[in-house]
């Protein structure tokens, strides 16, 4: 017989946003090129395929994680730190000496 496993609580909401946050922290860290889908998968407790029924695809994901930055940057009014150009390009900040601004 096989294993019996504690019965997992199904939330797809919460699914979705593990998965977008988990997209924000490797895009912003690697880029699209650097970030991978199994990584993306890894930190948001997911399996890879779940990213796919959620965003359709990891470009799908990296346009909501780009449009989830561009939000978050402008709705706090502050210069994102840490994003590589690719995601600044993406989610229209400009890049300064002192770092990236919305």
């Amino acid at each position: 017989m096989g294993t019996a496993y504690p019965a997992r609580r199904r939330d797809g909401a919460a699914t979705r946003e593990a998965i977008l946050a988990a997209g924000v922290v490797e895009f912003t860290e690697h880029g699209y090129a650097g970030a991978g889908v199994r990584q993306i998968a890894e930190r948001a407790g997911v399996t890879a395929m779940m990213i796919n029924r959620y965003f359709g695809s990891e470009e799908g994901l990296f346009v909501r994680a780009s449009g989830h930055l561009q939000a978050a940057n402008h709705q706090h009014g502050e210069p994102a730190r840490g994003v590589t150009p690719e995601v600044a390009v993406w989610t229209g900040c400009r890049v300064s000496g002192a770092g990236l601004h919305g």
